[in-house]
């Protein structure tokens, strides 16, 4: 159930944020993927996962380790729009073009929905 509830906030999230709200702009200053964030969440560990429209960010506190589409078992597209983490450790991430899960910063074979 709650798995089900994290996906379709994560959903609605992707819609909503794509075309109502204006990412914050920061300075980038060779830390973040891209100076447009879209969106921000902590997780259980302690990690602010960062959404930006060329990337996923994940700061530890000091440093930060950036995630990009490199294949089709990795981030649907660069363009992050919303995140989502649930109960279990695992990080939802909508983008502009579909959804994935990745847990202990790593996608998870077999969830990655593309939309369209």
């Amino acid at each position: 159930m709650k798995l089900k509830n994290c996906l379709l906030l994560a959903v609605t999230f992707l819609f909503a944020q794509t075309m109502l709200s204006q990412p914050v702009r920061l300075p980038a200053e060779h830390t973040l993927s891209n100076s447009y964030v879209n969106c921000m969440v902590e997780d259980d560990e302690g990690y602010i996962w960062i959404g930006t429209r060329r990337g996923l960010n994940r700061f530890n506190g000091s440093t930060y380790k950036v995630f990009y589409q490199v294949d089709s078992l990795s981030l649907p597209n660069d363009f992050v729009s919303s995140l989502c983490s649930d109960t279990d450790g695992r990080l939802w991430v909508g983008t502009s073009t579909g959804l994935c899960m990745l847990k202990d910063g790593v996608p998870e074979p077999g969830v990655n929905v593309k939309l369209g």
